[in-house]
């Protein structure tokens, strides 16, 4: 409602007036900068204000059970190993569980700060690789996490952290 309408307006003024008209093809630059600023402090403001920003924090006690969700790329999930340890000391009581693609096994294994690795293949491209995800979601399902986290937002991964039951879950990002 009215931060489209802040956003908008803001970019209509900014571009089309100000700088669109006066300064060309950097006016142009600017003003798209300038609209993201403001969409950026529209989310920030639903964030802390509507959705209660600190739901997750003032519960961490309750938490007892958390998947990070790391699908892609072995040098990001070795880059990744610092949110365990992070997770593991802030609360040391807590179950960590992994999802990652792929031989995520072989980098995770033996680390003290994960009590479960689970693996999925990287693509649902024929029917054996699609019947191993939805088994391998029925697991997680099971395991009635309380919190997930999805360490890289991209889509087909954001598809899977929608099919993981969870109270809540960390995991779209608003570029995508």
């Amino acid at each position: 409602g009215k931060g489209a309408a802040c956003i908008c307006g803001s970019f209509m003024d900014g571009f089309l007036w100000k700088r669109g008209f006066k300064e060309g093809f950097e006016g142009l630059a600017f003003a798209l900068l300038d609209g993201v600023a403001h969409m950026g402090a529209c989310l920030r403001y639903y964030e802390k204000f509507v959705r209660g920003g600190r739901v997750i924090a003032d519960k961490l006690p309750t938490i007892r059970k958390i998947l990070v969700v790391k699908a892609r790329g072995i040098g990001d999930v070795v880059i990744a190993t610092p949110v365990f340890r992070n997770i593991k000391k802030l609360l040391p009581g807590v179950s960590l569980s992994v999802l990652g693609v792929g031989p995520i096994g072989v980098i995770l294994e033996g680390n003290p700060y994960i009590d479960q690795l689970y693996a999925i293949p990287e693509k649902e491209g024929n029917s054996e690789d699609r019947e191993k995800i939805e088994f391998a979601l029925e697991t997680l399902n099971a395991q009635n996490f309380d919190l997930v986290v999805q360490l890289h937002s991209r889509n087909w991964s954001n598809k899977i952290v929608r099919k993981i039951k969870a109270r809540w879950k960390i995991y779209s990002s608003y570029f995508y």
